[in-house]
């Protein structure tokens, strides 16, 4: 099976997808992010890229339960906020049962 590649955040950060092939998900509040990734749940995505802005909205987190897609936090256009290296870390933390990035 194929899986798809999609983005969700302001359209600023998240055009250059587009680019490589995902498919984008414009959301200028957390409301249209939840929707956003309500949909992308429905769909064959493998990884979904989200930006920091709403990476931490607990009705988010909520539904990142399942092994896929896997989602990836990324900085927003104005710059980053440090939250997508720290997911990081706690996601190679968890599958190799020590923060190895240092």
């Amino acid at each position: 099976m194929a899986y798809s590649a999609a983005a969700i955040g302001s359209l600023g950060s998240i055009y250059g997808f587009s680019a490589a092939g995902a498919d984008i998900y414009a959301a200028e509040n957390v409301q249209e992010a939840v929707n956003a990734f309500k949909t992308v749940l429905k769909g064959d995505y493998g990884v979904v890229f989200i930006t920091e802005e709403y990476s931490d909205n607990e009705h988010l987190r909520s539904l990142m339960t399942s092994p896929l897609p896997a989602v990836l936090v990324i900085p927003d256009a104005s710059g980053s906020l440090g939250k997508g290296e720290a997911e990081l870390h706690k996601m190679v933390e968890k599958a190799a049962g020590a923060d190895i990035l240092g």
